[in-house]
């Protein structure tokens, strides 16, 4: 922001005082255009600052939009297993309502040992692994129990990982074994060899087993090596274990968007109060603006949606309640039970964001605001920047003419002050004089 300098004159003259005060008059009034300009830039500042308020109310609203859009999507859908000790069930991208039948044979096993004895570093064993009945190498950094499961790991981890435990459980008196355990179903029997003899116990040995399944009705049986089974796009299912037919139900459940509609009303409700602010006897920097007006005209559009061809006619219907003061309640109670009672004519009145419905109008409403391109709000926000710009512009260069003008006036005053402090020096001079001649005289009467 400029600002104006009224450096104090000093002269030797005594009209000193009246060249500062010319000084002072002539930068006051050329001071006046500036004092408007930093005003306009102070309001322009204020006005950014509460469309700047207004966008971030209703990027929210525009957002809690989305989140009705979402709960119609994936984050609203919920699965339930008719057995859920036999698997599990993750629903991601792409999941859709329905429902999924798997027939489980055998949720198959991994296979697995333990070494049959407590470990015994002394001997310089030559160790090596058995997968799958083949005979692999293991280079170890010494005969310790923990350098051979680390070297199981670092050389085969990816097919099998080594444990070791204390079967005894005592630090004072330890029993340590090597625990193998397959990464994946089937029979890759892992065991550890010393000196090319098992060394695991038979008793607790497990070969492994895949998984066996069959899809719905399909009569073509699934083998796997692992109990991860996609039964469609988005649905993932786990196998637990136990067999035997489970049915897995994918639906949407009237929670998810009920804290949607919630969303969406407190949302629309923190739109309206951020206009509000704009109106009224204390309205702030945005009073009069058309901006306002349109604004609020949005809010209409997206408050009051009905469809009076439709099963349900209008949001009151669903629970948002729009009182005459402008904010909107909303009744969780009222909305589940409607769902429950009919959840497609509650999903025909939403639509999408892209084929109809209060989801379209209202993101095609809000759109309307928010457009980074043609939105009224961005397109808005950058004309009041551009003034900005210009206006700090106008006044660097107000400020400079003003700077040029204080220094002008100072070396004229100061010219003029020296001619006149000379002028006053030769009075007194000449004065003096006529003083002196006319003591003298008076003497030689």
């Amino acid at each position: 922001m400029g600002t104006t300098s009224n450096a104090i004159f000093t002269g030797s003259s005594q009209f000193a005082q009246d060249f500062q005060n010319v000084i002072t008059r002539a930068v006051n009034i050329a001071s006046l255009p500036l004092t408007l300009l930093n005003n306009q830039k102070s309001d322009l500042t204020n006005q950014s600052t509460a469309l700047s308020s207004l966008d971030a109310a209703f990027t929210a609203l525009q957002s809690a939009v989305s989140g009705i859009t979402n709960a119609f999507g994936g984050s609203g859908l919920q699965a339930t297993v008719s057995d859920s000790s036999k698997l599990s069930v993750a629903l991601g991208t792409g999941a859709v309502e329905g429902t999924y039948g798997i027939n489980i044979t055998d949720p198959g096993t991994y296979g697995a040992s333990t070494t049959a004895s407590n470990w015994d570093a002394a001997p310089a064993y030559v160790y090596k692994l058995s997968l799958s009945g083949q005979t692999v190498d293991l280079t170890v950094a010494d005969n310790s129990a923990a350098s051979v499961a680390a070297a199981v790991n670092t050389q085969y981890g990816s097919q099998v990982h080594a444990t070791v435990v204390n079967v005894a459980g005592s630090a004072a008196t330890p029993d340590y074994r090597i625990s193998l355990q397959s990464v994946q179903l089937g029979d890759l029997d892992p065991q550890i060899l010393q000196d090319g003899v098992s060394i695991q116990d038979e008793a607790h040995r497990v070969v492994g087993t895949p998984a066996r399944y069959t899809i719905g009705n399909s009569n073509n049986p699934v083998i796997s090596n692992s109990r991860t089974v996609s039964v469609a796009s988005g649905v993932t299912l786990t196998l637990l274990g136990g067999t035997g037919a489970v049915t897995v139900t994918v639906g949407r459940t009237a929670s998810a968007l009920s804290n949607g509609l919630s969303s969406f009303a407190s949302a629309y409700n923190a739109a309206t109060d951020a206009l509000a602010k704009q109106r009224g006897p204390t309205a702030g920097a945005l009073s009069g603006n058309q901006i306002v007006n349109q604004l609020a005209q949005v809010l209409q559009t997206v408050g009051t949606y009905s469809d009076p061809a439709g099963a349900i006619s209008g949001l009151k219907s669903l629970g948002l309640d729009l009182g005459s003061d402008g904010h909107m309640t909303f009744d969780p109670t009222a909305f589940t039970a409607l769902y429950n009672q009919n959840p497609a004519s509650v999903a025909s009145f939403f639509g999408s964001a892209t084929s109809g419905g209060f989801l379209q109008s209202a993101s095609d409403a809000l759109n309307m605001v928010e457009h980074v391109d043609t939105g009224l709000l961005p397109t808005a926000t950058a004309a009041i920047k551009n003034e900005i710009t210009d206006t700090s512009n106008r006044i660097d260069t107000q400020q400079s003419r003003l700077n040029d003008l204080q220094t002008q006036l100072t070396q004229q005053m100061a010219a003029a002050d020296a001619l006149i402090a000379s002028m006053e020096q030769q009075y007194l001079y000449i004065s003096s004089m006529f003083q002196a001649m006319q003591v003298a005289a008076q003497q030689y009467k």
